[in-house]
């Protein structure tokens, strides 16, 4: 093996150490102590490092030593560090309101949410107030302010979260609605299966699809919820449309509720 030769084949180790992190600590060895542990002579490690500080990978020091500056492994590492961190930084934010105690509703819909965050890896934001309903409606109005990229709602029925709901997703601002009724047709809910999960539900299909919707339910205790469906239609100007539409499947008395257009 030639003198050129030899510093080639030491660079190619002596770069595997280094993203080995082998060498852990800044500066690298003395020309001494690298040319011992190689066992190979002072002037071929000279000659490497010389190299390397050409190619980008070493900086020189002023006591003469040389600090590593990346090497394509440390270098694949740092990246995926801050990228990792950048998503972390980058998480959507997602504000849930309510005013109000915490009643049994709440505390469902509370947990339904951070599991809905935790799967989808978002950060939630729980913003209360047993003040009354001001200061929820003082800070949607300013939400965009807040950092936070989307709003789940409990809505009650009065002018103000009306408004301020309906403007929010005017200006294409994420809502959701996760108790009481939808501010309009085509709002985003969470409802249980009841009443006013069902008219919200029916309401939303026809907001959508612009034509009747079928009521479909089994043989069990579904009376609340045709009502739901029958004011839904009502409302939507359908009224004579909902008798020929409602099915009753006596062959499968556990079906809770379906729609079909």
């Amino acid at each position: 093996m030639n003198y050129h030769s030899k510093t080639a084949r030491l660079k190619e180790i002596f770069l595997g150490d280094l993203a080995g992190e082998r060498f852990k600590k800044d500066p690298i060895p003395s020309a001494l102590h690298l040319s011992e542990l190689y066992a190979v002579s002072r002037n071929t490690i000279r000659r490497m490092l010389k190299e390397l500080e050409a190619e980008g990978t070493l900086q020189r020091c002023s006591n003469n030593r040389f600090l590593t500056i990346s090497t394509p492994k440390q270098a694949d590492r740092e990246n995926k560090a801050q990228a990792e961190v950048a998503s972390r930084t980058k998480r959507s934010v997602i504000g849930w309101f309510y005013s109000g105690s915490r009643d049994q509703l709440i505390v469902e819909r509370t947990k339904g949410i951070e599991r809905f965050v935790e799967e989808n890896d978002l950060e939630l934001r729980v913003i209360t107030s047993i003040h009354g309903h001001e200061p929820i409606l003082d800070l949607l109005e300013n939400i965009q302010d807040c950092g936070i990229n989307g709003v789940i709602v409990a809505n009650h029925p009065l002018p103000r979260y009306t408004e301020t709901l309906n403007r929010l997703r005017n200006m294409h601002f994420p809502v959701v609605i996760a108790c009481g009724q939808p501010t309009s047709s085509d709002m985003n809910v969470v409802a249980e299966d009841d009443f006013h999960g069902i008219y919200a539900a029916t309401t939303y299909l026809l907001g959508t699809y612009d034509c009747p919707v079928y009521f479909l339910g089994g043989t069990g205790n579904i009376e609340e919820r045709k009502e739901a469906y029958r004011q839904a239609m009502w409302d939507a100007g359908l009224g004579p449309e909902v008798d020929k539409r409602i099915q009753v499947l006596d062959n499968v008395p556990n079906l809770v509720m379906g729609q079909v257009v």
